[in-house]
């Protein structure tokens, strides 16, 4: 009985074992930078470039006057992962693709935190979707259909779509699935793997903000769109977690983002929050796309620390503004969009 009981016991650990072993995470690949990855966007029919700056708004955007479809804000998100650098020694479990959105960039009707309307009759959003594409080495205004059907640079076209059953509130993250697609591109020797995320939009006119945004402002990195690899094989494991941020980068971000009046007779502001890690002379200013000074926001002493400012933007037009930090020798810049 004893030996029975002891082959037991060993066969059950070993089981154990396997289960554990095809579960575990094994590589992260962060997503390239500019002139491979970034976002086009379309207001009124003006196509803009913008790379190395994410940020995916799926909805209504709270104001009335704006022509719905095609120019209420439509973003288009284009990533790529290089797979060059990829070692992989053990059986492919599993890819998943990462992405990060705060509760504070969900908001449906006017609710932070609350999902948007979906598949609803008068609702606005009617689907994120996920596209797999090879739009080459470079990423232009051009790249605009690569996802569409028909459209030669798509491999792909909806094979996923974002939705609250793929959103983790506790986590922030939105995983899709991406295995089929990456063993395809490793397969054709593809030597990166590219992703349209964009969305379809039925405006309700509601005038009420009903978005979702994915976006990498902060320099965390577990924050930026990322592959996460599974292996079936744990024992060539090479794990890369991510690391906490070093005490010389300076975190800082705006809410909320777009901005605009949020009333009749009121002023459009967004409060721009930041961390520096040493004390010393602070200064926050504020440039036009154009890259020209408008406003300083703050220039005197601070300790280090969390801090934070509300911007007024009731004398600029509606844009794309940039806000830059400097502290000693660290220096850091957003991008903030204001809609009137």
């Amino acid at each position: 009985m004893k030996l029975k009981a002891f082959v037991i016991l060993v066969f059950s650990l070993f089981s154990f074992v396997l289960i554990y072993a095809q579960k575990t995470i094994v590589d992260t690949i962060f997503a390239a930078g500019p002139p491979l990855t970034g976002e086009i966007s379309n207001f009124n029919y003006n196509y803009e470039l913008q790379v190395d700056f994410l940020a995916l708004i799926m909805g209504d955007t709270g104001i009335p006057w704006i022509p719905p479809v095609v120019p209420n804000a439509v973003f288009k998100i284009y990533l790529t992962f290089l797979l060059d650098s990829l070692n992989i020694e053990s059986e492919l479990d599993s890819i998943k693709l990462r992405l990060w959105t705060h509760e504070n960039y969900i908001v449906g009707n006017d609710i932070w935190g609350e999902w948007p309307v979906w598949d609803m009759p008068g609702g606005d959003t009617i689907k994120c979707c996920v596209d797999h594409v090879d739009f080459g080495n470079y990423l232009d205004v051009g790249d605009w259909t690569a996802g569409d059907y028909g459209d030669p640079q798509t491999l792909e076209s909806k094979f996923a779509f974002i939705s609250p059953e793929v959103y983790n509130p506790e986590t922030g993250y939105i995983i899709v699935d991406v295995t089929t697609q990456v063993i395809n591109d490793i397969e054709n020797e593809r030597n990166k793997s590219q992703f349209r995320i964009g969305f379809e939009i039925n405006t309700d006119y509601d005038s009420l903000y009903d978005y979702i945004q994915i976006c990498k402002v902060t320099p965390y990195l577990a924050h930026k769109p990322s592959l996460l690899f599974y292996l079936s094989d744990s024992t060539n494991v090479i794990e890369e977690y991510i690391t906490e941020l070093t005490n010389d980068i300076i975190i800082i971000e705006n809410y909320p983002n777009p901005f605009n009046p949020s009333g009749a007779g009121r002023s459009p502001k967004t409060t721009i929050s930041y961390q520096i890690p040493h004390p010393g002379i602070i200064k926050l200013q504020i440039y036009n796309i154009k890259g020209q000074l408008i406003e300083t926001l703050v220039n005197e002493y601070q300790e280090s620390g969390k801090h934070s400012v509300i911007w007024n933007a009731e004398n600029y037009s509606s844009g794309v503004y940039l806000y830059r930090i400097n502290a000693g020798a660290i220096t850091r810049t957003g991008k903030c969009l204001l809609l009137k």
